[in-house]
């Protein structure tokens, strides 16, 4: 096994990924058993995460891609992504076991490997797969 210092810096940005989305799984089953709902636990979620990287784009230069249609397309991925499909699996966290959801939420990337070979004509390649 030939790591380097990518590998290792990806696989341990990974890990601390895991770790955290770990957390955000209770923090949910947690919060919803407290009686908030999904839509005030995530609206507070997106809202912090605002907030917090907001800042961050006053040090980014985004000339080359601040366009009306730059913003309507990540306005569009927006609603289907973070408020969508976050919605619906943070949703399913009250409806069955926390431990089912993260099972079956870890289906994607299977999902994303059919995905990629489907529209943007890439073979997944043998490690991966095996991944």
């Amino acid at each position: 096994l030939n790591l380097g210092y990518k590998d290792i810096l990806g696989i341990t940005l990974a890990l601390a990924s895991a770790l955290f989305l770990a957390g955000l799984i209770v923090l949910y089953r947690l919060l919803q058993n407290e009686g908030l709902s999904v839509v005030t636990i995530n609206f507070w979620r997106h809202f912090l995460n605002t907030l917090i990287l907001l800042p961050i784009a006053f040090f980014v230069d985004l000339s080359p891609y601040a366009s009306y249609k730059n913003l309507f397309v990540l306005l569009i991925f927006g609603i289907l992504f973070a408020i969508i499909a976050s919605g619906l699996h943070n949703f399913s966290f009250g409806r069955t076991r926390a431990i089912r959801v993260a099972l079956i939420g870890k289906v994607e990337p299977i999902i994303a490997s059919i995905y990629a070979f489907l529209y943007l004509k890439e073979t997944p390649h043998l490690t991966a797969v095996t991944g």
